[in-house]
C-alpha cells in the first residue's frame, strides 16, 4: 500500500439527496497503511472525521489479524474473498483485498 497522506483521499463515491455520504469506496493501493486492517482504520478516520485514537478499536468488531490473513495468504493471491462487517455505525466491505467500501448505516 502507498504511504499517501489523508488529504489525498478522494470524495465519497456516492452521496444521497441531502448531500450526506452514502458509500465511500477506495482502492487499497491508494490508502496509507501496511495491511487491510490499517487501511480500514485510516478510511474510517477519513469518513468519520474522528482520529483513529478516538475510534472504538476495530478488534471490537472483527479480528484484524484474521482479516489481514484472508487477503494475504501464505500461498499467494486471495481467491475472490469478500468480507462485510459493521463497526461504529458503518458497514465495511473489503473485496479481494483490492477495494474497501464504507457505508453509513441509517
Amino acid at each position: 500500500m502507498n504511504n499517501t497522506s489523508n488529504s489525498d483521499l478522494s470524495a465519497p463515491s456516492s452521496v444521497d439527496g441531502n448531500g450526506h455520504m452514502s458509500t465511500y469506496s477506495r482502492s487499497v493501493s491508494d490508502v496509507p497503511g501496511d495491511s487491510i486492517s490499517v487501511a480500514v482504520s485510516v478510511l474510517l478516520e477519513e469518513v468519520s472525521g474522528q482520529d483513529i485514537s478516538g475510534q472504538r478499536p476495530l478488534s471490537d468488531s472483527i479480528d484484524p489479524e484474521g482479516l489481514d490473513a484472508l487477503f494475504d495468504p501464505p500461498g499467494g493471491e486471495p481467491l475472490g474473498v469478500v468480507v462485510t462487517f459493521t463497526h461504529d455505525g458503518y458497514r465495511i466491505r473489503v473485496e479481494d483485498g483490492e477495494r474497501i467500501e464504507i457505508s453509513e448505516i441509517d
